[in-house]
């Protein structure tokens, strides 16, 4: 599209006439996740939710949460559908791209966020290291324990705050497990894990286990994770057992990993 901005030429005898100079405009388009609205603020403050203006023209973009929600940010949206964060700032003033352009509020609900189950419980971690083993034998099969805790840790690289949501509960401290089948055999697959417990001198963090990431190239290898742990200091070291639980014979066992040191994300 173009705007008429300007007039002016001259004739070969000399008459002025009027031709018209065209500008392109391009449009400006906001939407919102289901936890609130958007608009665009014209300079002549007319709220809309697009705008056709040129290239440079300031504009504001303003986003109102619904109850039980709150605004985390702004994301575009190019012609190819992929999404990036832009900004966080509400209202955030803008100038015009010269190009059409998508911007979506994306809101996040105002839950509150589940804290980690830690104990203090000296009996219930006596009791726990009395029945672990370095490596765990069950059947025709040894295992061993491979540990990684980790603070602050993001499982993908977020490009978009929509992505973002997905993933805010995951922060904190998490703890990557690995059983691995010694000999090299696969895995039965009536071998899973359980329960992780991961011991700081006399506190212990309690958690359940989540499938993460594509299954490991090896079969002799089992993967999984515990999310929004404790925020322990980076640097320290904890103990972590795994909770291997046999599900033919719903018998438990427990593998030890020792001095695993909390690591920092970069």
């Amino acid at each position: 599209m173009f705007a008429l901005v300007a007039l002016g030429s001259c004739s070969k005898g000399g008459d002025d006439t009027l031709e018209p100079i065209l500008e392109p405009t391009y449009t400006l388009t906001v939407t919102s996740n289901e936890g609130g609205g958007a608009e665009i603020i014209g300079e002549d403050g007319q709220s809309v939710t697009t705008l056709t203006t040129e290239a440079n023209t300031e504009l504001l973009l303003t986003a109102r949460p619904n109850e039980g929600y709150l605004f985390a940010g702004w994301d575009t949206i190019g012609a190819n559908g992929e999404q990036y964060m832009a900004s966080s700032d509400n209202p955030m003033e803008l100038l015009m791209h010269d190009s059409d352009i998508e911007y979506k509020a994306v809101f996040w609900p105002q839950e509150i966020l589940p804290r980690p189950i830690v104990s203090t419980d000296e009996a219930l971690i006596a009791q726990l290291l009395s029945e672990t083993v370095d490596t765990l034998t069950i059947g025709d099969h040894s295992f061993t324990l491979r540990a990684e805790v980790w603070r602050d840790f993001s499982l993908i690289i977020i490009f978009s705050y929509e992505d973002a949501e997905k993933y805010r509960n995951k922060s904190a401290m998490t703890s990557f497990n690995w059983l691995i089948e010694t000999h090299q055999a696969k895995i039965p697959e009536y071998i899973d894990f359980k329960k992780q417990y991961v011991i700081h001198d006399d506190s212990i963090w309690i958690a359940d286990y989540e499938n993460v990431g594509p299954p490991p190239l090896f079969e002799y290898v089992l993967k999984c994770a515990s999310f929004s742990g404790p925020k322990w200091d980076i640097g320290i070291c904890v103990d972590v057992i795994a909770q291997v639980l046999n599900t033919q014979t719903q018998t438990s066992y427990y593998v030890l990993c020792k001095n695993i040191p909390i690591k920092a994300s970069l």
